[in-house]
């Protein structure tokens, strides 16, 4: 999209990310879809913009579709695999790693983005679980202290109500009552 442009003439983004391990643990489809939702009113703010998680090991269970064999690919099939994968385009690129994997130099980018995927897996698992502790910490924390600030807040209309009885069996009016507790009348009478 260029300065000036209408939104309208926004072309569609997909992202598609391939993931060496599994995300949500909890599902067991190997593809998610993800989109850009409004969260009070649940409707999908648009369709021109999409993500898709892979989850290959998830994609290693399924049985020899299309998309599995890719996976296999990616995780790094054997070459007899391969073969009998019967998929021109996998074989094709195949092909083109092998030539990569004969240059030295495309060797030693390719075990460096090994090792920096690897160290990047590490570091992202390890700050996750200690975001995790914090976040739990956290949210246990901000529990009790609402747990606390409401359980004061019931204590003091206990305390009122209790102040408001009283005051009505000495025949206070429920009007001074009302002003001194900061109950309503209903609940004065209701005491």
């Amino acid at each position: 999209m260029f300065k000036g442009d209408r939104y309208k003439n926004l072309q569609p983004a997909i992202c598609i990310n391939i993931l060496n391990y599994k995300y949500f643990k909890e599902k067991e489809n190997y593809i998610t879809e993800l989109r850009v939702v409004d969260i009070e009113t649940k409707n999908i703010f648009t369709q021109d913009f999409q993500i898709f998680l892979i989850e290959v090991p998830k994609a290693l269970k399924e049985s020899y579709t299309e998309l599995s064999k890719w996976m296999r690919f990616l995780k790094g099939a054997s070459r007899e695999e391969i073969f009998s994968m019967d998929n021109p385009f996998i074989l094709k690129a195949q092909e083109k790693l092998e030539y990569l994997s004969q240059d030295f130099q495309a060797r030693i980018q390719y075990n460096s983005r090994q090792k920096y995927l690897h160290d990047y897996m590490s570091d992202t698992a390890s700050k996750f679980e200690e975001g995790m502790e914090i976040g739990m910490e956290k949210g246990i924390n901000i529990g009790v202290e609402k747990g606390i600030n409401i359980g004061v807040e019931k204590g003091e209309n206990k305390k009122n109500i209790e102040n408001a009885k009283k005051l009505y069996q000495f025949g206070v009016s429920i009007d001074i009552i009302s002003k001194t507790t900061g109950l309503t009348q209903e609940e004065i009478e209701n005491a």
